[in-house]
């Protein structure tokens, strides 16, 4: 079993424990959707959300008119479509399948040589626009193994790394005008003008 296979099988195990009664906290779907609400003109596009868990992000896009949606998740036990079995290293879409992609509270527990390849597939799928929020501390929870923020970098070393992925595809703006859980980042990239296919 591989490094990545091993923290692939840490959250699956973690949610079999007692993950089914995770819910998205009510301050990220706050800002998820003053998020899409920016950008009403991409709904028709859809979105992708990486690391969706059970669905929470997608219900709210769905409810602001965002089709087609869908999402990925590595833990089998929560997927239920839209949600589909995806890493974020390897997307199973195709190129510009989505205007928009989301990944919120993802790629911090990914390992860090796995977090360039993560954010090459977000631009690789995506259309418009990019939104990720990120923990730039260690996590509050803990397994047999330690904590679970695997890679903890500083904003300007995240802003770094979707630079190299994004640029010259789309521009990247640190967002800190939207109110952000503790320790956290928000970056949106957008290409401008934004294309349709």
């Amino acid at each position: 079993m591989t490094t990545r296979d091993a923290e692939v099988a840490r959250y699956v195990a973690l949610y079999a424990a007692h993950g089914r009664a995770y819910r998205t906290p009510i301050a990220r779907r706050a800002l998820f959707a003053a998020l899409l609400s920016e950008r009403p003109d991409l709904a028709d596009a859809g979105l992708l959300d990486v690391g969706a868990g059970h669905g929470d992000l997608l219900d709210m896009a769905y409810a602001r008119g965002y089709a087609p949606l869908a999402g990925t998740e590595v833990v089998p036990s929560l997927l239920a479509p839209p949600v589909v079995y995806g890493t974020a290293w390897a997307l199973p879409f195709p190129d510009g399948a989505f205007g928009t992609v989301s990944c919120f509270d993802v790629l911090e527990h990914l390992l860090p040589d796995d977090v360039p390849a993560a954010l090459a597939e977000m631009a690789r799928v995506a259309r418009d626009r990019i939104i990720i929020e990120v923990s730039c501390r260690p996590s509050n929870w803990r397994d047999a193994r330690g904590q679970l923020h695997m890679t903890i970098w500083t904003p300007d070393e995240w802003a770094a790394a979707a630079c190299a992925a994004w640029y010259p595809r789309f521009d990247l703006r640190r967002r800190t005008d939207l109110p952000l859980e503790r320790a956290a980042a928000l970056f949106d990239a957008i290409r401008h003008p934004p294309q349709r296919m």
